[in-house]
């Protein structure tokens, strides 16, 4: 069971789209851990808790950013919008920021939306290739 898990959800992200949000998760990451070294003297229980969730958040950022990928493609459709570059700069860093801070929460929504998807293709597969291998065999 748990390797269909981590075949349908965990590896269900394209390798690119993985790597390019680890890439931009990084930043946020060694900047929350920055800013969290800035304050240890404190309150280093704190320090120490954050140092431990802002590398799960990496981890889990791609898939975060899945679901909202996901919900902005089902609103906005195959629509091209013309806004200042500015704005829209701003706004990708927010969604980008958010998804990172919240990754822990989010990120269980993508992967069962992966595993949903790519569970029914590979059913899909399984289908089609038993309809080739019957009409392979009744040509035979």
């Amino acid at each position: 069971m748990f390797t269909k898990i981590k075949e349908f959800a965990f590896k269900g992200l394209i390798p690119s789209y993985y790597f390019r949000n680890i890439f931009f998760g990084s930043f946020f990451c060694a900047g929350l851990i920055y800013l969290g070294s800035l304050a240890r003297e404190t309150n280093p229980d704190l320090f120490y808790g954050f140092l431990v969730l802002w590398p799960i958040s990496l981890l889990l950022f791609p898939y975060s950013r899945f679901v909202i990928d996901t919900i902005y493609s089902f609103i906005m459709g195959d629509h091209v919008f013309f806004v200042n570059l500015n704005l829209w700069f701003i706004v990708k860093f927010i969604t980008m920021f958010l998804c990172f801070y919240f990754a822990v929460f989010i990120a269980p929504i993508g992967l069962i939306i992966l595993y949903i998807i790519n569970s029914r293709a590979y059913k899909k597969y399984q289908e089609e290739m038993t309809m080739l291998d019957e009409d392979e065999n009744n040509q035979n």
